[in-house]
């Protein structure tokens, strides 16, 4: 809507100061949500969100406003996006925090004062909190099909294509089509992920001739089932033209990924999970916002809401796990992971 543009317009205006004030285009941006908070209409501030999550990528390479900065505006941009979506009254939230950071030195991280349930991003419970994986019986597969279908013909005729099936191979690629490409590409990878990180627990199992922890294995398992639950999903919605042609580099790659730090330590293990689950529940926000803004497809954005809260259950069971917040070459690494798992999604919507 115009109301959730204009205030993604006007958070995007507030990085202007980034270069000089990080924590003045902080508050500016505490205030834009609060305001989008108090106008009772939370899908305005999801999409707030999403143009602001995009640009702190870009505002977080200035380097000129000292050690942590970029950490500090991110946070508090996600404290905010949280206490928006849990329903409480963002706006005396955001004046605590205005008045907690105006202590601070640019120099400081506000994590000791910020805290955030991403769970909460998806509205919907994770389902290994349930006591299930997602299945096909949890969603009308069919309903799914059609809805791709239909926004499919939409967009041959708005871009004055003919009128082909969504289920032809020669059928033109839209904007959905790459999204889900995407997704089953990385759902492939997730599954391999685990699979390579149970070779490398085997592999040093053996090497140290010692058991290995029944807590990292039933990590591995139980991740890599739900996985395998979100793959059946879309191997069921997708027909063969419009799945990324690259499927057996993302299983060589996801195999890697999960063996070389598994390999190394659990630890190793679930920072890994959890860089590349943080780039998940991203990649995924940015198909459910833009459906539910145009009223498309509720029964696809159901199924990608369920996938995307098992994916937040992940990032954060590895975070748990992991005991202790990473350090310097941990940061690097996860940040490579994240970069690596973008680059994978963009190549698989176009291949």
């Amino acid at each position: 809507g115009e109301e959730g543009v204009g205030i993604a317009a006007a958070a995007l205006r507030t990085f202007s100061l980034a270069r000089s004030d990080w924590l003045g285009a902080c508050h500016c941006l505490l205030r834009i949500l609060s305001s989008a908070a108090e106008s009772s209409r939370p899908v305005e501030a999801v999409a707030a969100w999403s143009h602001a999550r995009r640009a702190l990528s870009l505002t977080e390479k200035f380097k000129g406003a000292g050690a942590g900065a970029g950490r500090t505006f991110s946070l508090a941009c996600l404290h905010s996006f949280g206490v928006v979506l849990v329903g409480y009254s963002l706006n005396m939230t955001s004046m605590r925090l205005i008045r907690r950071s105006s202590a601070l030195s640019h120099g400081q991280y506000m994590s000791r004062n910020l805290t955030l349930n991403c769970k909460q991003t998806c509205f919907v419970q994770p389902s290994r909190l349930m006591g299930h994986c997602v299945s096909r019986d949890d969603f009308n597969i069919q309903r799914c099909r059609d809805e791709v279908a239909s926004t499919h013909a939409l967009a041959d005729l708005a871009s004055g294509g003919g009128e082909v099936s969504w289920e032809q191979p020669h059928a033109r690629w839209h904007w959905l089509d790459g999204e889900l490409s995407s997704n089953i590409a990385g759902e492939t990878g997730a599954v391999y992920i685990y699979r390579g990180a149970a070779s490398a627990l085997s592999l040093r199992e053996s090497l140290l001739s010692r058991a290995i922890e029944p807590d990292v294995s039933r990590f591995v398992h139980e991740h890599m089932e739900a996985e395998a639950a979100h793959l059946e999903l879309f191997e069921l919605l997708l027909p063969q033209s419009k799945r990324t042609r690259l499927l057996p580099v993302w299983r060589l790659s996801g195999w890697v990924l999960g063996f070389a730090p598994a390999l190394v330590s659990p630890r190793a293990l679930y920072l890994t999970v959890q860089a590349v689950e943080t780039f998940v529940e991203e990649h995924y926000m940015e198909q459910i916002v833009p459906l539910e803004q145009q009223g498309r497809c509720p029964e696809l954005v159901k199924l990608l809401r369920a996938c995307c809260a098992d994916e937040v259950h992940h990032k954060d069971d590895a975070a748990d796990r992991a005991q202790g917040p990473p350090g310097l070459l941990e940061r690097a690494w996860m940040a490579v992971v994240r970069k690596g798992s973008a680059v994978a999604a963009e190549v698989a919507r176009r291949i």
